[in-house]
């Protein structure tokens, strides 16, 4: 018996080249969209967050005043986070500096941030959870672990901040 060989037509090495190349540009539109995708959210995250570059806890005064006076770091915002009780609800509270809200962004939705003692900026979020109305001007009573109590008088209200962290 004797053995056909099998040639492969010019054809069909045209359609198999085009197939292989149809492959590759797929290939290659898939990682540039997925490239395009991956910086947009990037600058959507800057825009929410801030442009950080590090964040630490619990940095000791001293560190800090190390931190202010590197050259390679352009500027250092200082807040600090607390828990209290607001009409029985637990809320973490935070006292925070200029630099703060100038690296963090935070979208306001009314208002403007705290700019003196006794002013509080608060997430929309909470004044639902705690069923307030939004209206700017409106005192928190807030309830220390030290049986202290506070008043803070809201002047401006944010977008969920803690939903965009993961």
């Amino acid at each position: 018996m004797k053995r056909r060989i099998r040639w492969i037509k010019p054809g069909q090495i045209l359609v198999l080249a085009a197939s292989c190349l149809f492959s590759c540009i797929l290939f290659e539109s898939g990682l540039y969209l997925q490239e395009k995708a991956r910086l947009q959210e990037q600058r959507e995250f800057e825009q929410w967050h801030g442009s950080w570059d590090a964040m630490t806890v619990d940095v000791p005064e001293r560190d800090i005043e190390l931190l202010k006076q590197d050259p390679m770091i352009e500027s250092v915002g200082i807040v600090r986070t607390f828990d209290v009780l607001t009409s029985q609800v637990p809320v973490r509270c935070g006292q925070a500096d200029q630099a703060f809200f100038k690296q963090a962004r935070l979208r306001l939705k009314d208002g403007r941030y705290p700019e003196n003692p006794g002013e509080a900026l608060i997430e929309s979020s909470m004044l639902d959870e705690l069923k307030r109305s939004y209206i700017l001007g409106q005192e928190l009573k807030l309830e220390l672990e030290n049986e202290e109590i506070r008043y803070v008088t809201i002047v401006g209200i944010i977008d969920p901040y803690r939903s965009g962290w993961t």
